[in-house]
């Protein structure tokens, strides 16, 4: 089923999209899509440039503030 491709296999949960208005102001090394919880403490993001990486769950939030640009 498509909607299983939203489901990250490592902690189950939908991967958390940015679209829209934020979406829209999105530089290629801003996360435009991550897991919510990731596993072992690690969680999986994909920037705007198509490339994905993965970072210590503690990043996430750096990495999604408008003040870390």
């Amino acid at each position: 089923m498509a909607d299983d491709l939203l489901v990250s296999p490592r902690d189950g949960q939908r991967y958390v999209v940015r679209y829209g208005k934020e979406a829209a102001k999105l530089r290629e090394s801003d996360v435009a899509v991550h897991e919510q919880q990731g596993a072992g403490g690690r969680v999986l993001v994909a920037l705007e440039s198509g490339r994905s990486r993965e970072v210590e769950a503690s990043e996430l939030p750096g990495l999604l503030s408008p003040q870390s640009r």
